[in-house]
């Protein structure tokens, strides 16, 4: 008898480790490349587990020189997604990059501490590391400006037509 109590433990405490929840974490930019200096592209970081989140996770502390950031600010999207034929739920953690000048832009790996249910401890889990290049800006005009960017319509050559009379400036002498 005691031994079927033993076995019967043994195969409750193997099925109580096999069910430990997993988290993932996916890291990219969109829209694809290329990146023009002033335009606005999203780091997008998806927080999975294939149980649920106890807590939300706070966002990362990201910082970068010559790149004007938006962190998510409590804001993010939910999700299911399918990986390797299992079901995850998570969050989409979004943050908007605008480079300031054309540079290599490195963007470090950021840490989360993860609250997932039936996990015994949070889990501490890192992004991956990413890089792009921001090139500059090409042509002033509506057509070439970067995404994210207004630009000032410039005058169509009709209404440079229709004034009778050409602008002449005035000077002051003394």
């Amino acid at each position: 008898m005691s031994r079927w109590l033993l076995l019967l433990w043994l195969l409750g405490f193997t099925a109580i480790a096999a069910a430990q929840p997993q988290v993932r974490v996916e890291t990219r930019l969109t829209p694809e490349a290329p990146y023009r200096v002033g335009s606005t592209l999203r780091l997008e970081i998806d927080l999975l587990t294939n149980t649920w989140f106890t807590q939300a996770p706070q966002a990362a502390d990201l910082q970068m020189p010559g790149v004007l950031i938006t962190p998510p600010n409590g804001q993010a999207d939910k999700l299911t997604v399918s990986r390797d034929g299992e079901n995850y739920f998570g969050l989409r953690l979004t943050y908007l990059l605008s480079p300031l000048e054309a540079q290599r832009v490195n963007i470090p790996a950021l840490s989360f501490s993860l609250q997932v249910g039936q996990a015994s401890a949070p889990y501490q889990v890192n992004s991956q590391p990413l890089s792009f290049n921001a090139e500059p800006a090409t042509g002033q005009d509506h057509a070439s400006a970067p995404r994210g960017l207004r630009w000032w319509p410039r005058p169509c050559a009709s209404a440079k037509a229709s004034s009778a009379q050409p602008h002449r400036s005035r000077s002051a002498t003394a």
